[in-house]
Parts: structure tokens; C-alpha cells; sequence
């Protein structure tokens, strides 16, 4: 992923901007499922897939939001969470703050 995965830190945890990934993104891009863009949360730069959970059907997608290396979206304590739609993503990074992971070293 050529994005940092940390911008200069927001105030306020409330500020959340997704943004699609370029091309050479999308294309270099090593997750489980192809990358849609990215979120940016609290001061970090999070990757978002997009899942089509019925690939033999409609194409009703649904996103991933992928929490950075030893850091959990609190009061969860998930290292992704699915989301429904973009509103959805938002309002649930909104509610998220992080935390340290307790598996982390």
C-alpha cells in the first residue's frame, strides 16, 4: 500500500473521510478481497475492501474496514468491522475510538 498509514493527527474523532484508491492502489493492493479506497480516522489512513457477499447474484457489496497493526476499534475491541454502506462505515468509525491491541508486542 503506498498511502502512510498515519496522517497528522484529528482533534476530533468524529472526522471521517473516505476516499477511493487509485489504480496502481487497487493493483498493488495485497488484502483478502480488492480494495475500494481508504478511510481516514483518528490520524490514521485505513483500507477498505469491497466484498461482494453474493457473487452469484445481485451486487448488493458490503465494505470492510481494516483497524491499523495493534490497534482495535474500541469498545469492540475488533480489528475490522463490516459495514453495510458508506453511511454505515461512517457512523461506525464516528463511534469508534482506538485502542491498543492486547495482542500487540
Amino acid at each position: 500500500m503506498s498511502r502512510s498509514t498515519e496522517v497528522e493527527r484529528q482533534p476530533d474523532k468524529t472526522h471521517v473521510k473516505i476516499f477511493k484508491a487509485g489504480q496502481g492502489e487497487k493493483e498493488n493492493y495485497e488484502g483478502l478481497y480488492p480494495l475500494f479506497g481508504f478511510a481516514e480516522w483518528c490520524g490514521f489512513i485505513l483500507p477498505v475492501e469491497k466484498i461482494n457477499p453474493n457473487p452469484g447474484g445481485g451486487v448488493d457489496y458490503v465494505y470492510e474496514v481494516i483497524a491499523p497493526e495493534n490497534i482495535v476499534f474500541l469498545p469492540d475491541g475488533l480489528v475490522t468491522m463490516i459495514c453495510s454502506d458508506f453511511a454505515d462505515l461512517r457512523e461506525r468509525l464516528k463511534n469508534s475510538s482506538p485502542g491498543e491491541s492486547p495482542l500487540a508486542d
